[in-house]
C-alpha cells in the first residue's frame, strides 16, 4: 500500500491509497509471497506512522483501492481487529458502518469490464474502503451516507473495473466531557 497523497481540509486531513502499480516495480525484487506480505504490510505500518506523527486531534481519512476484503489482515488492522507488530490505530469503515452486513461488492461481475475481462469466475468483494480514523469515543467524523459511485456506464462506458466509494461526512459531536470523581 502506498500514500499516493495528502490533503488536508481545515482539522481533517485525507490521505488516498492505491495498492502498487506493477510496472514500476524492479525485475530483481523478491515477488515470493511472504516477500509482497512484508513489504505490503511495512506500507501499511508507514501509512499508519504518518497519520499518528501528525497530529492525533486531527480527522484522518485514509481511502482508496486496498485490493482487499473486509476480513482481511490488512482491512483488520485498519478497524482496530489486530495490532501489525507494535502498530496498532482504529478506523470506522464508512460501507460497514452504515450498511452492516450488506456486501458492498465494489469488484464485481455486475460490471462487464470484470465479467468480461480476465475474472469470469469472480463472485464479487468489496476491496475499495473509506476509513474514519476513531477517537476515544468512536469516529472523529460522522459518516452521514456512504454510496457506491461509477457503478453505471455513462453513455456506454463504464469508468473502471471497480466501482467507487463515497462518505458524506460532518464534524463529529464534542467529545464528552470526563468529570473529575474528586
Amino acid at each position: 500500500m502506498t500514500a499516493n497523497g495528502a490533503m488536508c481540509a481545515g482539522n481533517m486531513r485525507v490521505v488516498i491509497q492505491h495498492k502498487t502499480n506493477f510496472r514500476y516495480v524492479r525485475a530483481e525484487d523478491d515477488w515470493t509471497d511472504d516477500a509482497l506480505m512484508a513489504r505490503n504490510f511495512e506500507r501499511i505500518r508507514n501509512a499508519a506512522e504518518f497519520c499518528r506523527e501528525h497530529n492525533l486531534r486531527q480527522a484522518y481519512i485514509v481511502a482508496g483501492d486496498f485490493d482487499a476484503v473486509p476480513d482481511s489482515a490488512s482491512l483488520r488492522f485498519w478497524r482496530g481487529l489486530q495490532g501489525l507488530g507494535d502498530t496498532s490505530v482504529c478506523y470506522r469503515d464508512a460501507w460497514e458502518h452504515l450498511h452492516p452486513g450488506e456486501p458492498g461488492h465494489t469488484f464485481t461481475p455486475g460490471n462487464p469490464l470484470v465479467a468480461d475481462g480476465a475474472w469470469p469466475l469472480e463472485r464479487g468483494r468489496r476491496i475499495d474502503h473509506v476509513l474514519v480514523r476513531c477517537a476515544d469515543h468512536g469516529p472523529s467524523l460522522d459518516i452521514t451516507a456512504c454510496t457506491h459511485a461509477f457503478d453505471q456506464p455513462v453513455r456506454g462506458v463504464w469508468a473502471s473495473d471497480h466501482f467507487g466509494v463515497v462518505a458524506d461526512l460532518a464534524a463529529a459531536p464534542p467529545e464528552p466531557l470526563e468529570l473529575d470523581e474528586d
